[in-house]
């Protein structure tokens, strides 16, 4: 589909899925995204901008902070259906990479496991969680 021909619900539903992984690696960019959302009048012609600065989000290495950052909004989603043990399973996965003793690798793929299990929509479409191959 052309950029001009994408519908709010369309770029929408794309931001979507990159959300959380441009919040893994800039949130400058995430909120100068968020900000092109709040011009929701605008945003089909704010395409270009919106996939603009998803790539230079992406072009930028992600620390321990943004990406601990990112994968606490995401567990957002299961703090309150999530069992305790689940709980305490990521906190400790989330200390533990924060301490340098664990991978990122490891986060993603809990949190994979989590909303496949709760089958959470949303985040079955994040590119955050189940990566695109280029």
């Amino acid at each position: 589909m052309t950029e001009s021909k994408r519908t709010i619900h369309e770029i929408q539903k794309e931001w979507g899925q990159f959300k959380y992984l441009v919040m893994a690696h800039s949130q400058q960019h995430y909120n100068q995204i968020r900000l092109l959302f709040k011009e929701r009048c605008n945003l089909v012609e704010s395409y270009v901008d919106l996939k603009r600065l998803v790539g230079e989000a992406l072009a930028v290495e992600q620390t321990i902070g943004s990406f601990s950052n990112a994968v606490q909004h995401v567990w957002g989603y299961f703090k309150k259906i999530a069992t305790n043990e689940e709980k305490l399973t990521f906190q400790r996965k989330l200390f533990d990479y924060q301490a340098g003793m664990a991978s990122s690798k490891i986060l993603v793929t809990y949190l994979r496991k989590l909303t496949i299990h709760y089958e959470i929509p949303y985040l079955l479409s994040s590119f955050f969680l189940f990566p695109q191959d280029s």
